[in-house]
């Protein structure tokens, strides 16, 4: 909508803007490789190696055998990219006692971090431990009842899965939280420095928050729930500029935001697809 609309009013110092999601996936994604990227198609190699084989050994009779390691290299591919560009009439600024290009930038900046934390969420795709934890054509339908059992198998899974129980976090949609508030579950933590920053419970080792950017598919809701191993992510804003547009008298003011995420630890992330059950 274009400003002109403002024009005959008189202009107030507030700005209104638009309702924000929580955004949480990006805290939860190690960002070892964030300084190393400049612009979109960069790639990060991220060195690692396969398993160390231990074998048995007899005193004065073993004779040792040495392997080869094997590498188990990943890249990081920085594939995404998303820009914003706008302007400002001369008209406009002149007749404003508010910053519009202030709120409008502040707004730009949460849009770029909005695409960027639902891009991570779609990576449900990539994790490892599913089994047990419903499916895109048969979700597990999730009721105060049931909700405790269903995130204590989750737990169990990741358990089995070796992940590790230090920093833990699953993030699921406001009607799954919901759920937990009827089963009227009390938190593991009652302090508020006990629980991660932001966190809206501590519940069977999982810091809990919730987010309207957790991904669905097929009907199926993608509840993903990992430790602090599992994501990396890099990104890096490679242009903003500032400009006079030539077409009109105008300010205008551009951005390009890039960045990439990959699954580094599969075994470190569980999906739960799941559904709302109703409650009777």
């Amino acid at each position: 909508m274009s400003v002109n609309n403002f024009i005959p009013s008189l202009w107030s110092g507030q700005i209104l803007l638009a309702n924000r999601k929580n955004q949480v996936f990006r805290r939860f994604c190690n960002t070892n490789y964030q300084g190393m990227i400049s612009d979109q198609g960069d790639r990060v190699k991220i060195n690692s190696i396969g398993p160390v084989s231990v074998s048995d050994y007899t005193k004065n009779s073993t004779v040792v055998s040495y392997e080869n390691l094997n590498d188990a290299s990943q890249w990081l591919v920085i594939d995404q990219a998303k820009y914003f560009a706008f302007g400002l009439d001369d008209i406009d600024a002149a007749q404003s006692n508010a910053d519009l290009m202030a709120a409008a930038m502040n707004d730009a900046s949460y849009r770029l971090s909005n695409a960027a934390d639902t891009y991570i969420a779609s990576l449900h795709s990539q994790a490892g431990i599913t089994t047990g934890l419903g499916t895109t054509a048969s979700p597990t339908e999730v009721t105060a009842a049931k909700v405790v059992g269903q995130m204590a198998e989750i737990a169990r899974r990741m358990s089995d899965a070796d992940c590790p129980e230090q920093d833990r976090w699953m993030v699921v949609p406001p009607w799954f939280h919901l759920k937990l508030r009827l089963a009227k579950i009390v938190n593991e933590v009652t302090t508020d420095e006990a629980l991660i920053e932001g966190a809206a419970d501590r519940i069977l080792g999982f810091s809990i928050f919730v987010s309207n950017n957790v991904a669905t598919s097929g009907g199926a809701t993608k509840v993903l729930a990992g430790n602090l191993s599992a994501i990396t992510y890099a990104d890096q804003i490679v242009h903003t500029e500032a400009l006079r547009l030539s077409t009109a008298f105008k300010d205008g003011i551009r951005g390009l935001h890039v960045y990439g995420a990959k699954v580094v630890k599969a075994d470190n992330l569980a999906v739960f697809s799941c559904s709302e059950g109703s409650e009777s």
